[in-house]
């Protein structure tokens, strides 16, 4: 009779945790405008905890509007973002455990607008392709170097010892400039400036 009582009691309790753990998820639904009161044409919405930011739950702003679900926490941080507009968070906290969380427009501040964009050439240091380590010095950070010996030894799957180059895994180098080989010493002698 005991035991009986025991196992009503344990399923009463897990039916009970469960339905309160259903109703305690939820929907937060929102409309985005821009500072002109414009929809948001895209951007997300992303939910932090607040004890310390960790991410929950985003999804997408489209054509202004949005709906996470589903949320589990009473308290949080709504981040918005666009390339449109600036950042934005708001604090939500849910202590009535209400299913839906319906937001006012929420306008947002236009982000600057750029008169002019400068591009800026990106070069890779180390290019590889296949079994080939291209090294580029010229506009590089390698450019400053004292000498190519510097350089070599900055490359990747290179080791340099008592003047003897050599490529790791595979042995002593033979040096090349303008398709002649040349020793270490003569290596040495080129300006940085002329390698490219």
């Amino acid at each position: 009779m005991i035991k009986l009582n025991i196992k009503k009691y344990i399923l009463t309790l897990v039916g009970v945790l469960s339905f309160t753990s259903a109703f305690s998820q939820y929907h937060i639904k929102g409309q985005v405008l821009t500072e002109n009161n414009e929809l948001l044409i895209s951007g997300n919405v992303l939910a932090y905890t607040t004890i310390d930011s960790t991410f929950i739950i985003g999804g997408l702003i489209t054509d202004g509007k949005f709906d996470l679900y589903p949320i589990h926490h009473t308290a949080l941080i709504l981040k918005i973002r666009s390339f449109e507009i600036k950042d934005f968070y708001i604090d939500i906290s849910n202590p009535n455990n209400d299913s839906l969380i319906e937001l006012d427009k929420l306008t947002m501040q236009d982000n600057e607008v750029l008169e002019t964009v400068e591009i800026l050439e990106y070069i890779p240091l180390y290019e590889i392709n296949g079994t080939t380590t291209k090294v580029n010095v010229e506009k590089t950070m390698l450019s400053e170097s004292i000498d190519p010996i510097e350089i070599l030894k900055r490359s990747p799957g290179i080791k340099i010892q008592d003047d003897v180059v050599s490529v790791i895994g595979r042995g002593n180098t033979l040096i090349y400039a303008d398709g002649q080989e040349i020793s270490v010493a003569q290596f040495k002698m080129i300006p940085v400036q002329q390698i490219i």
